[in-house]
């Protein structure tokens, strides 16, 4: 699987995982990974940290977990998202190989079951980490309904993931003619709605998008809410005048 190209330039990945990242001056930081997967110095130049990398607003000894995939030379932060936490997002793009249309990949379980998946980026907007990407994957879990339309099958956690996706981004206000690979349109109308959402962040992994609540969806119409004259002689004057 090909990935799209970032801050990177394709360089070749090193140790990855979930790390504390110390501010050591003004001109280096220090990564020291978990599961005594090692420690990097690291001089801050342009092309060493991301661009997102929340780096100048961290104080002297300042410290922030985060998710950090690094160079194989050790001195460059290829990736870093937050850890954890709640952010404001929005969709970017599906992940797909420079110059070709998405489509779910066939991958291989761990007992050999093969299975489908696709991923997207989902971009924060918080000041603080505006542009980092988390790589979000899903299972292409599509069926259609009785017209013919795209709709969401079965009811399992994936299928959850999906469904909520589908409303948080406003693809599901459409209507898409069911074919066999839906990923293009998807990302075309998602794009074009550029809807935010709130993401809930674990180990460095989106553990839920959280689905904008439509707030009329709450009160049953647009009449005008009072009280009955029963209710008027059981409350304060000042509320019923």
């Amino acid at each position: 699987m090909q990935r799209v190209k970032g801050n990177s330039n394709m360089e070749e990945k090193g140790v990855r995982g979930l790390a504390e990242v110390i501010k050591l001056s003004d001109e280096n930081l220090r990564v020291d990974f978990e599961d005594n997967k090692g420690s990097f110095n690291i001089k801050v130049e342009e092309d060493s940290i991301p661009e997102s990398f929340p780096f100048k607003v961290m104080k002297k000894d300042g410290k922030i977990k985060v998710s950090v995939t690094m160079n194989k030379d050790g001195n460059k932060i290829l990736f870093a998202v937050p850890a954890s936490g709640e952010y404001e997002a929005k969709f970017d793009k599906m992940v797909a190989a420079e110059g070709q249309e998405p489509v779910a990949e066939t991958k291989q379980g761990k007992k050999g079951k093969p299975y489908k998946q696709f991923a997207v980026l989902i971009e924060v907007l918080d000041k603080r980490w505006s542009g980092a990407r988390y790589w979000y994957p899903m299972y292409p879990n599509f069926g259609q309904d009785e017209d013919g339309n795209l709709a969401v099958a079965g009811s399992g956690s994936g299928s959850d993931a999906l469904f909520d996706f589908l409303e948080a981004t406003g693809v599901s206000q459409h209507l898409i003619p069911f074919s066999e690979n839906p990923l293009p349109e998807i990302q075309r109308i998602a794009q074009a709605e550029e809807k935010t959402f709130k993401i809930i962040v674990n180990k460095g992994w989106i553990d839920m998008i959280v689905v904008p609540m439509n707030v009329d969806d709450a009160f049953g119409g647009d009449e005008e809410i009072g009280f009955t004259e029963q209710q008027k002689d059981n409350v304060h004057p000042a509320l019923v005048e």
